[in-house]
């Protein structure tokens, strides 16, 4: 003959109440973690209410965030890991598709990754050989550059 289910429960940690501070804890409403238990839902609002309560849902409050911290740090190590291949694959989109994809990637993985969007990165300038250039090409450059703001 087994144990009532109750009895079992409460010897391998897991009451209804300590399932109920569970699944508060995970932002379950009242009414559904009632149905989920199967008690009525004044009874989880009185186990919640109690001291005892009170303490039993801290404590599943305070495991869910760290779980949640955890998985949280693992996926920005797993993503920051992942920027060179990102990088390439963004470089082959602009180069190859729409420019407007590449940016909005770019901008999610930034984000997700903690580097603001703010920040700015430059590249080195590409060095001109003007040294073939006719005087008649040379004086177009530098009206090319100015109207752009380049000298």
């Amino acid at each position: 003959m087994t144990a009532p289910r109750s009895t079992a429960q409460h010897r391998r940690g897991s009451t209804p109440r300590d399932q109920a501070m569970r699944l508060l804890a995970e932002g379950v409403s009242v009414s559904e973690t009632a149905r989920r238990v199967g008690v009525v839902r004044t009874t989880v609002q009185r186990w919640r209410d109690t001291p005892a309560g009170a303490e039993t849902l801290a404590t599943a409050t305070a495991s869910v965030e760290q779980k949640f911290a955890s998985a949280l740090e693992e996926t920005r190590a797993e993503l920051l890991g992942a920027l060179p291949e990102m990088g390439r694959k963004l470089v082959t989109i602009a180069r190859e598709g729409d420019p407007s994809d590449a940016l909005r990637a770019i901008g999610m993985a930034m984000d997700r990754v903690g580097l603001p969007r703010t920040q700015r990165i430059e590249t080195p300038a590409i060095p001109m050989d003007t040294s073939t250039l006719s005087a008649e090409e040379l004086d177009q450059l530098d009206a090319l550059l100015a109207r752009i703001g380049g000298r």
